[in-house]
């Protein structure tokens, strides 16, 4: 079985990849900032969801 982990740090990179390619612009940037806060948040509450179904 995938681990948590393995598939965030898979979805990480692939977010890096597109951020390097769109960052020349300031739709880029802006796209950075959403994106990134996004994954912060949606790892906290993987994270917290995870916990709290194991118990």
């Amino acid at each position: 079985m995938i681990s948590l982990t393995y598939i965030g740090a898979i979805n990480l990179c692939v977010l890096c990849v597109f951020v390097v390619r769109s960052t020349r612009s300031p739709a880029g940037l802006y796209l950075r900032i959403h994106f990134t806060h996004q994954t912060e948040e949606s790892h906290f509450s993987s994270y917290q969801h995870y916990y709290l179904a194991d118990g």
